[in-house]
């Protein structure tokens, strides 16, 4: 639930920033400015499998705990094979001028020479997700109620990466997108502002919905930074499973 919790608004907000966080890491002396586009494309299309990866390390330590190793090696297979296909195929693909150029203008590495290196990380994040995805159906198919435990948290995450990316976003165009021209403090700055309106936004939209995670975390943080029964006053509370109730009565 964690996993999930974190890693929707962390990918949202690293994907619309992803040009501020290349300049800003990489942006100095032979590292121009369409080096950072193309960077900043790939850096997207990786930051994709975020979600895919942490689920994915998660199930094959609850795996191997379990002495089950089997499901592991397959779903690895499965990801070297899709991997591997994916990659031949966007060879092929990237003649066809339509899909090159929609690639290019989705990822605004329009007239950007190197293009063609896209379909890596683009084979590597289908193939991680396609991994991930054998895993988690194995895992949700053996024990029944785990899916159903993590889909309100995995809803509620998307409803606010969603909202925190689409604020993000606007609040780069009201103070200013990232030119060629930008110094690194104007880089950070408007990274910074943006990224904080992102998580604003996320934290205001977990509150709405009454996440079970936030409220976790609010309590986790009360006597710290929060003030004693701040949870409890603005979050509703969650509903728990007998299963859980038992353990949290043990």
């Amino acid at each position: 639930r964690y996993i999930i919790f974190w890693s929707f608004p962390a990918m949202a907000l690293a994907l619309v920033l992803r040009a501020h966080a290349t300049r800003a890491i990489l942006g100095s002396g032979k590292f121009d400015w369409t080096d950072t586009r193309l960077t900043a494309a790939v850096f997207g299309i990786f930051i994709l499998s975020l979600v895919a990866q942490g689920i994915t390390l998660l199930l094959i330590r609850a795996y191997y705990a379990a002495g089950e190793t089997r499901i592991p090696v397959f779903a690895s297979a499965v990801t070297a094979v899709v991997t591997l296909a994916v990659a031949l195929l966007g060879v092929e693909f990237r003649s066809i001028a339509s899909i090159e150029n929609f690639l290019e203008a989705l990822l605004r590495v329009t007239n950007v020479p190197g293009t063609e290196v896209l379909i890596l990380p683009i084979a590597w994040t289908l193939g991680t997700c396609a991994g991930m995805s054998v895993l988690f159906v194995h895992f949700s198919l053996k024990h029944g109620a785990y899916f159903k435990r993590v889909l309100p948290t995995f809803l509620q995450a998307v409803c606010a990466s969603v909202f925190a990316g689409l604020s993000s976003y606007v609040c780069l165009m009201s103070i200013g997108d990232l030119e060629a021209g930008s110094t690194f403090v104007t880089v950070v700055l408007k990274g910074f502002v943006a990224a904080a309106a992102g998580v604003i936004v996320a934290s205001v939209v977990y509150w709405v919905l009454c996440n079970r995670e936030i409220r976790e975390v609010a309590e986790s943080m009360e006597g710290r930074i929060l003030p004693r029964g701040f949870a409890a006053k603005f979050a509703v509370p969650y509903a728990t499973s007998a299963e859980e109730s038992s353990q949290t009565t043990l």
